[in-house]
């Protein structure tokens, strides 16, 4: 059994600082080894395929998975192996339906840098135009927003290894859209 068969259900939530998480499984499953699969089965950080890095804290998402003793002695069931539908590892990226925009690096400036935290955003240089479906994007996103700008969203997590910044300095990056608008990747410091 061990996980072989995949099942699919809700990942009703997964707290990432804690390591765990709860989902709602879809009905009609045969029981497991003689024991009922329940309505809702536990994971761990352990069980989340996050391809090789941290799963992100996630509410109400669909996903796949097998099921496995909790131990070989216990009569107890626990998700594992846990994907996106397809088998697509959970990383955010995936989430949010990222879609690197071809392979052209773009520059520009740091217009705002929240080292704490971890994010900021890109005013990028008209110079290197965007594509046209990205400069789209860009205005619905600066419409939605309450600045009215139009800034490319970036995380420390897409910062290239070793790269450091602040607010003024200036950058090469790929683009990116995903369901949130533009953002930045593979930045590098110039």
């Amino acid at each position: 059994m061990q996980g072989q068969q995949r099942y699919t259900g809700t990942l009703k939530f997964y707290n990432s600082r804690q390591g765990n998480g709860v989902i709602v499984v879809d009905p009609g499953f045969e029981p497991v080894e003689g024991i009922p699969v329940p309505a809702e089965l536990h994971c761990g950080s352990a069980d989340i395929d996050a391809g090789g890095g941290q799963a992100p804290r996630m509410e109400n998402v669909a996903v796949e998975f097998g099921i496995c003793k909790i131990a070989p002695t216990v009569e107890a069931l626990k998700a594992c192996k846990v994907t996106l539908p397809g088998g697509l590892p959970m990383t955010l990226e995936a989430l949010e339906n990222r879609q690197v925009v071809n392979g052209h690096t773009y520059f520009g400036e740091v217009a705002r840098w929240n080292d704490l935290q971890g994010w900021g955003f890109i005013k990028a240089d008209p110079a290197v135009p965007l594509p046209p479906f990205v400069q789209a994007k860009l205005a619905q996103q600066a419409q939605a927003s309450s600045q009215g700008e139009e800034l490319i969203y970036l995380r420390k997590s897409d910062l290239m290894e070793g790269v450091k910044i602040d607010k003024g300095s200036q950058v090469m990056f790929r683009a990116y859209v995903d369901d949130k608008g533009v953002g930045a990747c593979r930045i590098q410091a110039v």
